[in-house]
């Protein structure tokens, strides 16, 4: 009697558990490698600071990895509010970048407010070629950035062609200078033409508008700008003071 061949059945853990399970191990492993830090000769990679600004200068939103351990980054992004698209790409760009600078420090020198040194916001109307003339202070400000900020707000609101978009005259001129000055002697630097507004910082960072205007027969340099100050205590009593180069 011939014999009955025996019917072959597949191995326990084929087949669909098979495949299965080894799904299940290519899974894991990609897992685990796109979450595992990337090493360097045994420690962790840490990005690195892009803390140039693109070379066309028409972009507000920068970003920097403030320093982090081996294992870990934090990432920096200042966006300039849309209401400040009036003001030109240049100073946009600068401003954008002392903003991310200063919270960068912050991350890598942590420092207690010191109230004696501040910055104030201040306009004057004033003849060309001197500073004779009373200053008025707007507000104070702890950080430099801050009172660049609040400056633009109220510079914004004044009633000029150049910031308002009418007409072709006026121009925004940027005001930049060889010798290390602060405002408002700054801002005194310079000519301009009766239309355009002037703009720059100073040695301390601080921003300044410049503009000329006629009146009767005058002519009469405006300025708005921030200006770095310290609160000195003597036996007189107490005053403020511009902080010297």
């Amino acid at each position: 009697m011939a014999e009955t061949p025996k019917k072959r059945g597949r191995p326990f853990g084929t087949g669909k558990n098979q495949l299965a399970a080894k799904r299940a191990r290519e899974y894991e492993a990609g897992r685990r490698a796109s979450t595992a830090p990337t090493l360097n000769q045994g420690r962790g990679s840490v990005p690195t600071d892009p803390l140039t600004l693109s070379d066309d200068d028409e972009e507000e939103t920068t970003t920097t990895q403030a320093p982090a351990n081996d294992l870990e980054t934090a990432t920096i992004i200042v966006t300039l509010p849309k209401k400040y698209d009036i003001y030109p790409p240049g100073l946009r760009a600068k401003l954008s970048a002392m903003y991310r600078d200063a919270l960068r420090l912050e991350f890598e020198e942590p420092s207690a407010y010191t109230p004696k040194v501040h910055y104030s916001v201040r306009e004057g109307h004033f003849p060309r070629l001197t500073i004779d003339t009373e200053i008025d202070t707007l507000s104070q400000h702890g950080s430099h950035v801050v009172a660049n900020m609040q400056l633009m707000d109220k510079f914004m609101a004044i009633d000029y062609p150049v910031i308002k978009g009418r007409g072709k005259k006026g121009a925004w001129i940027e005001l930049e200078t060889p010798t290390v000055v602060a405002n408002p002697q700054f801002m005194l630097l310079h000519s301009i033409r009766h239309g355009d507004i002037g703009w720059g910082f100073d040695a301390h960072g601080c921003l300044s508008f410049h503009t000329v205007q006629i009146e009767g027969t005058d002519l009469v340099i405006s300025g708005s700008f921030v200006q770095k100050m310290e609160t000195v205590v003597s036996d007189s009593g107490v005053k403020e003071e511009p902080v010297d180069i």
